[in-house]
């Protein structure tokens, strides 16, 4: 796991309180991450839904930002 991946996993977990800057942060990651550090974010990000559901409804959002 790169140390950008895990830095962008913990500003998702401090930003998860507000889904706008969320979904601004979740961007900003899609762009600078590698495709296989993109994939693993994707993996994480199922779990982290279903630990917060504040966000219910995010995914399918997170879905059309296309993160590959």
């Amino acid at each position: 796991m790169s140390r950008n991946l895990n830095y962008y996993r913990m500003i998702l977990r401090k930003v998860s309180f507000d889904r706008e800057l969320f979904s601004k942060e979740l961007f900003k990651a899609n762009q600078y991450l590698s495709e296989e550090d993109n994939s693993r974010l994707r993996q994480w990000l199922v779990g982290f839904y279903k630990k917060n559901r504040h966000l219910d409804g995010f995914s399918s959002k997170v879905n059309s930002i296309n993160l590959e």
